[in-house]
């Protein structure tokens, strides 16, 4: 089915207003960004989890109104399908890790600390008339609360966009972040450059091993993040 030129048209205007309002919405929102924590005033860092979802919407959601200017069809095929479904997977359970985390975080050890400290000598008089020196005892407690060492990428401050990106929960960069952000990119770039190349007739059809590859990638990151890697 061959689409006429006012499909073309109207596919063309709202594949530029779809890309447009996504990328608004990413530099404008905190949307890219980890759910704020009470304990951290400032920014939050930006999230992985997040941004391959917000890419693969990104790419995606342009391409399926091109795909429909151009052939006249309203289907995406299983790449398209499966691109979005592994990065909102990921992204949910990412975020369902942090909160399993934060929920079972131990309350904050409290030490309570007396301290007996004399204060100068008083005159006593007896009735005798001899006076007598004796100094009084002051006790003082003090209650200290100490901070947990907890691992939450969220209550860390946003450095710089890409090293939020790979940053892990203790605040290191890691190379499962940064495998998993690599291999979105390499896969984003094949995509479109597929797409374009076949003049918009034909979705990209991604073979099994790249889905593996995206699969150990992603497990690879989650497990890192279940550990606070």
């Amino acid at each position: 089915m061959q689409a006429d030129q006012t499909t073309e048209t109207i596919a063309v205007i709202l594949a530029i207003a779809a890309f447009v309002l996504i990328a608004l919405i990413g530099m404008m929102t905190d949307i890219l960004k980890e759910t704020p924590h009470p304990d951290n005033p400032g920014a939050p860092p930006y999230s992985l989890s997040r941004l391959q979802l917000f890419l693969w919407t990104l790419i995606i959601a342009p391409v399926f109104a091109l795909h429909w200017g151009v052939t006249g069809e309203v289907t995406l095929n299983d790449t398209g399908l499966i691109l979005l479904g592994i990065s909102a997977t990921v992204m949910v359970t990412a975020s369902a890790i942090s909160g399993a985390q934060q929920s079972t975080q131990a309350p904050a050890p409290a030490t309570t600390t007396t301290v007996v400290q004399q204060s100068p000598a008083t005159s006593i008089a007896a009735d005798d008339g001899t006076v007598t020196s004796a100094p009084t005892s002051v006790a003082a407690t003090t209650t200290t609360v100490t901070t947990p060492v907890s691992a939450f990428k969220a209550k860390l401050p946003s450095r710089r966009f890409w090293v939020d990106i790979i940053m892990d929960d203790n605040g290191q960069l890691s190379l499962a972040r940064l495998q998993q952000l690599v291999f979105t990119m390499i896969y984003a770039t094949v995509y479109l450059t597929t797409f374009f190349g076949g003049a918009m007739k034909a979705y990209p059809d991604f073979q099994a091993n790249a889905y593996i590859l995206m699969g150990i990638s992603s497990g690879s990151y989650l497990l890192g993040k279940s550990l606070n890697k």
